[in-house]
């Protein structure tokens, strides 16, 4: 074993095993470069490009599939209220959990809620295809809305 790793106190190993998780949380939300400004004054999301696109048909049939499971009902009964691109100030996607880090770099991804069974799902997902179920959502204010 190297000498120098033994002098390494157990807060040094803390702060290096910190470090990878931080490096693995940015490379798993994939976060790139975007021409977008920060939000600000509370603002959980921005716009992303001009013109996005749709939410992908493969991400969208699996959120469907998720909220079907949750309600006990078919996926072909969802109705579509919100699916759009957006820009999250973090990895939060604006749906923060209480004691959770997350990347503080904006993530390109999508906001998507369904209305399933007479109960809305509002769901957050990244564009390389992570979502999961926002119940304690922080909506992005109206101008900064696709």
């Amino acid at each position: 074993m190297n000498p120098l790793c033994k002098k390494r106190s157990r807060a040094g190993r803390r702060v290096a095993g910190a470090a990878v998780a931080g490096l693995a949380i940015l490379l798993a939300t994939g976060c790139q470069h975007t021409e977008t400004q920060p939000a600000t004054d509370g603002e959980t999301a921005m716009p992303a490009d001009p013109n996005p696109g749709p939410v992908p048909a493969e991400l969208l049939d699996k959120i469907r599939k998720d909220a079907a499971q949750r309600a006990g009902a078919e996926s072909g009964e969802a109705t579509i209220i919100r699916a759009e691109a957006m820009v999250f100030n973090d990895g939060s996607l604006g749906c923060p959990e209480p004691d959770t880090m997350y990347t503080q770099a904006q993530v390109e991804g999508y906001w998507v809620v369904l209305e399933l069974a007479g109960q809305s799902y509002d769901y957050r997902a990244t564009r390389r295809g992570y979502f999961r179920l926002c119940n304690n959502a922080k909506p992005p204010r109206r101008d900064s809305q696709l």
